[in-house]
């Protein structure tokens, strides 16, 4: 069972997803969407999100570049998760090969898998006659990470991408929570499941935006470099909500929700959280014959007398 309501038990989880010789950094361990939050004031999230937004830009190709947009994972480095294995594994099923001279994880991971096609580890683009995959994977806190930086960041250094693990956005889990933080509103409902308040369900809101934004950002500035863009992405997690454009029309098409209710009505991140008023207590309704019979008219009555 994860740990809840003890941050210090729960990061000792976190390092189990990392694979060495990566390492996490505790203060990239986001357990809320508050967590969130804060962590786009965090240093290497917010370089981050600074280079991939003015910076960055996809290696030269001549070939027709496809963008794929790819989930994040719990495993780090991603590219060594079951989930993109599988999703590699049917793109080089399918014809494609890596670009030569493409970055590689083997050297890192080659002996902790052994047996692996050492495909699976490449960092690079890949190709089909002329078809080129870009593949990017679609993150929270980091929004955008282009494969060719999955392990090293842009400056140098490990990438902000094998040093975090965050939780924190998945509300139906039921452990999304940080209830040490003193702006907490998350309820235990049940052993082991937690409830949002106001306070995460407007952080979700809030985080959610800046997401989407920030990716958003990304695709503007590089438009013209890719020719499409496709994402390869689970229905039930935040990373398809990005996804779509804003008008509703678009996001139902991709059965993306257009809306995050918080305090029972649409969730305005801008707005102050009130405390919740005191249920309106509901008055018996009683029809209009039945008062007639209990209460016969004034003129009914005189006419008794009379």
């Amino acid at each position: 069972m994860v740990s809840i309501t003890n941050r210090d038990e729960r990061i000792v989880e976190s390092r189990r997803k990392i694979l060495p010789p990566f390492a996490v950094e505790p203060s990239l361990c986001l357990y809320s969407p508050q967590d969130n939050v804060d962590a786009l004031h965090h240093p290497e999230v917010a370089d981050w999100l600074e280079f991939v937004r003015h910076t960055y830009e996809p290696p030269p190709t001549s070939s027709r570049r496809v963008l794929l947009f790819l989930a994040c994972t719990a495993t780090k480095p991603y590219v060594a998760s079951v989930e993109h294995q599988a999703i590699n594994g049917r793109l080089f099923a399918e014809g494609f090969e890596p670009v030569a001279g493409s970055p590689t994880v083997l050297d890192e991971l080659g002996t902790r898998f052994p047996d692996v096609d050492p495909r699976l580890l490449d960092l690079g683009p890949l190709r089909r006659g002329d078809v080129e995959i870009a593949r990017v994977v679609m993150s929270e806190p980091l929004a955008f990470v282009p494969y060719e930086h999955l392990v090293t960041a842009p400056g140098g250094g490990p990438s902000p991408s094998t040093r975090y693990d965050d939780p924190g956005l998945f509300e139906n889990r039921g452990n999304a929570v940080s209830p040490w933080r003193a702006d907490s509103t998350a309820e235990e409902v049940g052993a082991g499941r937690w409830r949002w308040g106001a306070n995460e369900r407007r952080a979700y809101v809030e985080m959610h935006g800046e997401m989407a934004v920030a990716v958003a950002d990304v695709l503007r500035r590089l438009d013209g470099a890719y020719d499409e863009v496709l994402a390869w992405v689970a229905p039930g997690l935040t990373h398809r909500s990005f996804c779509p454009a804003r008008p509703p029309a678009s996001r139902q098409r991709c059965r993306a929700p257009t809306a995050r209710l918080g305090r029972g009505r649409s969730c305005d991140a801008s707005a102050p959280v009130r405390p919740r008023r005191a249920p309106r207590r509901r008055r018996h309704r009683v029809d209009a014959a039945h008062r007639r019979r209990r209460r016969p008219s004034r003129r009914a009555s005189r006419r008794r007398r009379d």
